[in-house]
């Protein structure tokens, strides 16, 4: 009897509690949603631009893990011609292909018969914008970037680089419909290129980049 009187109080405190409550929890909603309509275009605006700003981020956050990930790629492989060649009196021979055949290039960077780095990024060995076969006297070889937009032109262009690397480049060039555009020691355009330094040179279309290694 006392259990029982008890569910009756438990079932009629729920009730009172269920008439109470939910009208109060719907009043706050209906407050909640017009609010929300109300403001709708205010959110938009203060929302989108910070998602947009977010999204840039994190793109540009990965697109520069990839830049720095290709350039020790570059400057390894440069190590292994350099390597390969200690013992000759010159770089003369040096091209893509050569180097794929004598296995100078690690397999890893090596997708039917082009030397790929991160991102599909392809890159070109030997002498010149179209990495011709590098002549006999000659004291580096060049690495070629094609097909670069301006932001990855100068995001590589300005890539900074450790001393020991440094040490190795003979010149940095770009070139494109604009112009061809030298950095050297000691230049009218000055090794290491500083940030900024290639803003007007990159074009928003394609870009070659030239590293001329020794």
């Amino acid at each position: 009897m006392k259990l029982s009187n008890f569910n009756i109080h438990i079932n009629n405190f729920l009730k009172s509690t269920k008439s109470h409550i939910l009208p109060f929890v719907q009043e706050k909603w209906s407050v909640f949603t017009d609010s929300l309509d109300a403001h709708k275009n205010t959110l938009l605006k203060v929302v989108l631009p910070l998602l947009i700003i977010g999204v840039g981020y994190y793109a540009c956050s990965q697109s520069q893990s990839a830049i720095s990930k290709n350039m020790e790629a570059i400057f390894s492989i440069s190590d292994n011609i350099r390597a390969y060649y200690s013992d000759k009196p010159d770089y003369w021979g040096v091209s893509t292909q050569s180097l794929i055949d004598n296995k100078v290039i690690p397999s890893k960077f090596i997708h039917q018969n082009k030397v790929i780095l991160s991102g599909k990024t392809e890159i070109l060995i030997g002498s010149g914008e179209k990495a011709d076969i590098v002549m006999p006297l000659s004291s580096y070889f060049d690495i070629v970037m094609p097909k670069l937009n301006k932001a990855q032109c100068m995001s590589y262009a300005e890539a900074p680089l450790v001393p020991e690397d440094n040490l190795k480049i003979y010149s940095i060039r770009i070139i494109n419909t604009l112009g061809n555009y030298l950095f050297e020691w000691g230049g009218e355009r000055p090794l290491p290129i500083k940030k900024y330094a290639t803003k007007d040179l990159c074009l928003d279309g394609e870009n070659t980049l030239i590293w001329s290694i020794r």
